[in-house]
C-alpha cells in the first residue's frame, strides 16, 4: 500500500539530492519530494516510472517537458509531470482543507497525493503523500522530502504555497 511504503521512507531517505541520475533512480537514501512518490508506488506494486514514460510517449503535448523532449531518466521525478499524470490517471479530490470540519477532512485519506504550486519561498513545486496521522484539528500530516530527507510532519495547512492538486490512485 502506498501509505505504508511512504512511512518506510521516513528516516531512511536522509539526504535531499536533486541530482540527475542516468537510469533515473537515485540511491534509496537520497532524493527529492518526487522520489518519495515513485518509491512508495514501487513498493505498493506500481512502476510509476514506466506509467509516466508511457503516458508521455502517448500524449507528449499534454506534458510540460522542460527540454521539450521526453527524458525517461528524469520525467517521472518532475512534479509538473507527476501533476499531469495524476490529473489524468487518478481521482481528483478537493484541494480545500478545513481544520476541524469532519466532512471536509474525511476527504483527505492516507496514501493520497497532494501537489503544491511553486512560491517565492520554495522556488519549486512540491509533492507529498498524505499521512494517516492527524493533528489535534483533524488535519492530516504529510510524508515528503523537502531539503532534509523524508519526514512526516504537519505542514499541509502551512506549506508556503497553494494546493494545486489532491489525488487518489488508482481511480
Amino acid at each position: 500500500d502506498i501509505l505504508l511504503a511512504a512511512k518506510q521512507d521516513v528516516g531512511y531517505t536522509t539526504v535531499y539530492d536533486p541530482a540527475y541520475v542516468e537510469g533515473g533512480y537515485p540511491p534509496d537514501t537520497r532524493g527529492v519530494c518526487a522520489d518519495v512518490i515513485w518509491r512508495s508506488f514501487r513498493k505498493a506494486g506500481y512502476d510509476l516510472k514506466d506509467l509516466v514514460d508511457e503516458d508521455i510517449a502517448a500524449y507528449p503535448n499534454g506534458y510540460l517537458l522542460a527540454n521539450k523532449k521526453a527524458d525517461p531518466n528524469i520525467d517521472f521525478r518532475r512534479v509538473k509531470n507527476l501533476a499531469v499524470f495524476f490529473s489524468k490517471n487518478a481521482q481528483a479530490l478537493t484541494t480545500e482543507v478545513k481544520p476541524g470540519n469532519k466532512e471536509n477532512l474525511s476527504q483527505w485519506q492516507g496514501g493520497d497525493i497532494v501537489v503544491f504550486a511553486d512560491s517565492l519561498l520554495t522556488r519549486t513545486e512540491h509533492i507529498a503523500i498524505v499521512s494517516d496521522r492527524r493533528d489535534w484539528r483533524g488535519v492530516p500530516y504529510l510524508i515528503h522530502n523537502y531539503r532534509s530527507g523524508t519526514k512526516e510532519n504537519d505542514l499541509l495547512t502551512i506549506w508556503p504555497a497553494s494546493i494545486t492538486g489532491h489525488f487518489r490512485f488508482p481511480k
